[in-house]
């Protein structure tokens, strides 16, 4: 925390590694940005041998190391920040080459102006941090707290449900962010939020809104938000007790926020947060940004988002959302979580694929993984009165309704906390033994 302050003080450029990133994620990382400094906890140090201990270093448990590159050859040919840049956040984190956004200190800081004032945020407020300050969302919080006044509460180093709700009440946190697989663990623990509790600002991923429900059952004051790296964090916010109507529903957009939805229906932004560009590509002025995702917007002027563009199933000539179809599934008593995924058929192009996590009370199949070479087919769940197969058939038609199901113990997920689409879609579409499936047709 202290380090993000001082380098806004010294000048210089941010760019902030994951903690849940693995030695070849960080190296493509340092490579792609091309550090001078690399600042890490007493135990940790860059990878490779490209580097050496500064002096003041203090190794050990509870200090911090400092390196230096070791040799100006070293960094080699590395893509130009746009003019401006303060703040590097990488977007992927994942595999490949890291696709790097460029921010401006003040473009962020024109984010958490407009966001604490959707979310009611300030001079004695308490946020209590739970995402990475490699994750907008974590940064926003650091920049919220001194534009605002407001102060951050630490939780575990690690999201743990009981150590988060522990922390929550101790601190007396007045805020926090979540993305739905935190909230998931926060309600299985039966725990109340605390008394100073006031905003659980919920994005990162889509909100079924079973989940939403029984938050708010429980007494759960969440927010829903839509957001983005290349917009500086939140970009549409539903107010404070606001309850979505329809899957998706995540609010208006921000003071000084536009959106506008383009071609294909995909959403685009633009506003006083629009990054400056990605490393090696500058964006104009005022330019607006094709987000990738798509959505409408309703009567009240709220935005509803249904899926990511890449994410859209082609089957028969259909468009087909998966956030929609996740939906349904989710609000079946049966069902903790699933991902939908377009497989490859050779007569269809794409056929729907249900990747299903059973609650462990319902008596369903929760005994395969990912990577299991036979799923538990969950014949229990799926057929008979009640089960998936008639809860689907009366809400999803057509090309809309999965005819491949797969059963796993729990979704993979990237260190952000999201569910890991893409290895769910690799994995799903690896497999060739799709031979039970339900419908009673091999491949459709």
């Amino acid at each position: 925390m202290i380090a993000i302050h001082a380098v806004a003080r010294a000048g210089a450029r941010l760019a902030p590694i994951h903690p849940g990133w693995d030695e070849d994620q960080v190296a493509a990382f340092l490579e792609t940005v091309g550090p001078d400094l690399f600042l890490t906890d007493g135990a940790g140090a860059p990878p490779g041998t490209a580097w050496s201990e500064a002096a003041g270093s203090l190794p050990g448990p509870s200090g911090v190391r400092l390196f230096a590159r070791a040799g100006e050859g070293v960094r080699g040919a590395r893509p130009e920040p746009p003019a401006g840049t303060d703040v590097l956040l990488s977007t992927s984190g994942t595999t490949g080459r890291p696709r790097v956004v460029c921010h401006s200190w003040a473009g962020l800081g024109a984010n958490a102006v407009a966001a604490a004032r959707r979310n009611r945020f300030g001079p004695g407020d308490t946020w209590l941090a739970t995402l990475a300050w490699a994750h907008v969302g974590g940064l926003a919080v650091a920049i919220r707290a001194a534009a605002l006044g407001g102060r951050i509460a630490f939780g575990p180093p690690r999201f743990v449900p009981a150590g988060v709700a522990e922390a929550l009440g101790r601190l007396e946190a007045t805020h926090v962010s979540l993305v739905p697989a935190m909230l998931h663990g926060l309600l299985d623990l039966g725990a109340p939020p605390p008394p100073t509790l006031r905003l659980v600002l919920l994005g990162g991923a889509s909100t079924p809104p079973a989940l939403a429900r029984r938050a708010t059952g429980a007494g759960w004051p969440i927010a829903l938000t839509y957001g983005l790296t290349e917009m500086g964090s939140q970009v549409a916010t539903g107010e404070p007790g606001e309850r979505a109507a329809e899957p998706g529903v995540v609010g208006r957009p921000l003071d000084g926020v536009e959106l506008r939805i383009g071609p294909g229906g995909e959403i685009e932004a633009r506003g006083p947060s629009r990054a400056l560009g990605i490393l090696g590509d500058p964006a104009a002025a005022g330019e607006w940004l094709a987000t990738g995702d798509v959505g409408a917007l309703d009567a009240r002027g709220r935005l509803r988002v249904t899926g990511r563009r890449s994410d859209r199933i082609v089957s028969g000539g259909t468009n087909v959302d998966p956030v929609e179809i996740e939906a349904v599934l989710v609000s079946h008593p049966a069902v903790r979580e699933a991902c939908v995924v377009g497989t490859p058929d050779e007569v269809w192009g794409e056929i729907v694929t249900a990747v299903v996590v059973a609650r462990a009370a319902s008596g369903g199949p929760a005994s395969a993984t990912l990577d299991a070479s036979t799923p538990a087919e969950g014949a229990g769940t799926l057929a008979g009165p009640g089960g998936l197969l008639e809860w689907v058939e009366g809400r999803l038609g057509g090309a809309r309704r999965p005819r491949r199901w797969w059963w796993v113990e729990s979704l993979p997920r990237t260190p952000n906390g999201t569910v890991d689409r893409a290895r769910i879609r690799r994995a799903a579409s690896e497999r060739s033994d799709w031979g039970g499936s339900p419908t009673g047709r091999k491949g459709t």
